[in-house]
């Protein structure tokens, strides 16, 4: 009767339910939380804060990018065998089982450089020490750079550019496996388990 979600429960980042307060969703929520003495306990913040980051240590072991081949600690940066970017995002689809996995760029381009980012902290695909990003998410356009753009011009102009955008919950979810295993070290007499919500998104067939 107790969940520890990592995003917000009332949807909005600031869980402000006074955007909410009226709506039939959020009372009949709380009114079942209620009955069912149910607490949430938000923890966003703290599993950032980890060292390593919970949610980049769960993200790159969900799509298979081994720790041996992380640049330096924390670094988020993966030196990999030499594939394709369509290779490649074939591999995170099917390891994520992601349903709207999207990508950008010439798939038979060779990658080898991977930098990672999770949720909205998505890493800019015009580093140099990159081939590839990816991402939990992003703005298309107007954003601090708009990375699918920058890739499309970089390909037009032969330079090896690639960047697959996971979505959200799938870059970050995984992390909570994490979570669940750090709270079972100290808190060894409760039941913990991981309970994933899903990829939110479909793309029709």
């Amino acid at each position: 009767n107790m969940i520890i979600p990592h995003e917000d429960t009332f949807w909005s980042d600031r869980d402000d339910v006074t955007i909410v307060s009226g709506d039939p969703l959020y009372t009949t929520k709380v009114d079942f939380m209620q009955k069912n003495n149910i607490a949430v306990f938000r923890i966003h913040d703290h599993m950032h804060a980890q060292r390593p980051d919970f949610t980049y240590v769960g993200s790159a072991r969900e799509i298979g990018l081994d720790p041996k081949y992380e640049t330096a600690p924390n670094s988020h940066r993966f030196i990999v065998p030499e594939t394709t970017l369509g290779a490649l995002a074939a591999q995170i689809k099917q390891r994520t089982g992601a349903r709207a996995l999207r990508g950008v760029g010439d798939p038979d381009v060779k990658v080898s450089r991977i930098q990672l980012g999770v949720g909205s902290a998505t890493p800019a695909v015009n580093n140099p020490e990159a081939d590839v990003a990816i991402s939990g998410e992003q703005q298309e356009t107007d954003g601090t750079l708009d990375s699918p753009e920058y890739v499309l011009d970089a390909v037009t102009l032969g330079i090896n550019k690639g960047w697959i955008m996971l979505g959200h919950a799938i870059s970050e979810e995984s992390g909570m496996l994490e979570m669940a295993e750090w709270i079972k070290g100290f808190v060894p007499e409760v039941p913990v388990q991981l309970v994933r919500a899903g990829e939110p998104f479909w793309a029709p067939k």
